[in-house]
């Protein structure tokens, strides 16, 4: 994808999604307190989108994965503001942990939140980023 403008497109589009997952999670929260599975893996998704945005922004080709380390490590190092990596790593787990039943007991309330925050952060981070280099929606 080298085109100047599909790249813009298509950074738009993760980053809507991402931004499409956190009102995901938003909505959960209101519902109730059983739906923390469910969080933890939106929230997880949310900023696996958000930090593809920033990948796709410059030109980076990354692997289809849903580690949050390993995506991030492929940002570039004044890419600075992303949680720090034992955050990601807790996040990542919930791409499995969060979507099937006999992996896990369910998540804790707490747990859930500290996820929606991570992936708040996550959003935020590539979002200042992306504004930093003059890109918005």
């Amino acid at each position: 994808m080298n085109e100047p403008n599909e790249r813009l497109e298509s950074t738009a589009e993760w980053l809507s999604s991402a931004n499409d997952e956190i009102l995901t999670v938003e909505l959960l929260r209101e519902k109730g307190q059983q739906l923390t599975s469910q969080i933890c893996f939106h929230s997880q998704l949310a900023a696996e989108k958000a930090i593809k945005a920033g990948l796709t922004f410059l030109n980076v080709e990354f692997p289809l994965i849903h580690n949050l380390v390993k995506l991030s490590n492929l940002l570039p190092p004044d890419w600075d503001s992303l949680p720090e990596t034992e955050a990601l790593t807790v996040l990542s787990e919930w791409a499995v942990k969060g979507r099937y039943t006999r992996t896990t007991t369910r998540p804790s309330i707490g747990q859930s939140e500290e996820a929606y925050r991570q992936a708040k952060a996550v959003i935020e981070a590539i979002t200042k980023e992306l504004n930093d280099r003059k890109f918005s929606l």
